[in-house]
């Protein structure tokens, strides 16, 4: 039976989408800082370590951490920056979606600035949660003492591209 939809390595996607590797969908990408967690002060940017991630995606609200504003420059996040986890959880992404606040990112983790033109983050996000992702990282992330992924193995994921109106 003939569907509209096309197999690629990501699965079945419609034959209007297309699919992309990560790089493409991405304007800059920036390690994390190496820097120790500090007491948590709502007046200091949070610092958000891998093991603040959920399954999900989301910042886990128990033992939150802060770093001041000198160590944090250079590493806040901007809304739509999504980081990647590199090792500790490999595969396990956030996409900050706050615009209040000061967040900044530790070194186990990977920020990749998203291209604004015809990507919606969302869908991006949504898409690090599903099966096919998953197997990705499962043949990517190397075995050893810790498994890890790196920026130039994240940049080389495909992922689907629906159309924006889509």
């Amino acid at each position: 039976l003939m569907t509209s939809l096309d197999e690629t390595s990501v699965g079945d996607i419609p034959s209007d989408w297309s699919s992309v590797r990560l790089e493409e969908l991405t304007q800059d990408t920036l390690y994390g800082a190496n820097e120790s967690a500090e007491e948590y002060d709502l007046y200091r940017p949070r610092y958000i370590r891998i093991k603040d991630i959920d399954e999900q995606g989301r910042l886990k609200e128990e033992e939150k951490a802060s770093l001041s504003p000198e160590k944090a420059e250079g590493y806040l996040l901007e809304k739509g920056d999504m980081l990647f986890a590199r090792s500790g959880s490999p595969g396990r992404t956030y996409l900050h979606r706050h615009d209040n606040g000061e967040y900044c990112y530790g070194g186990y983790s990977i920020k990749h600035e998203l291209v604004s033109d015809n990507l919606n983050n969302e869908f991006l996000s949504q898409y690090t949660k599903s099966q096919k992702y998953w197997d990705w990282i499962e043949r990517i992330a190397r075995t050893g003492a810790q498994a890890n992924i790196n920026s130039r193995e994240y940049a080389s994921l495909l992922v689907p591209f629906p159309p924006l109106l889509e």
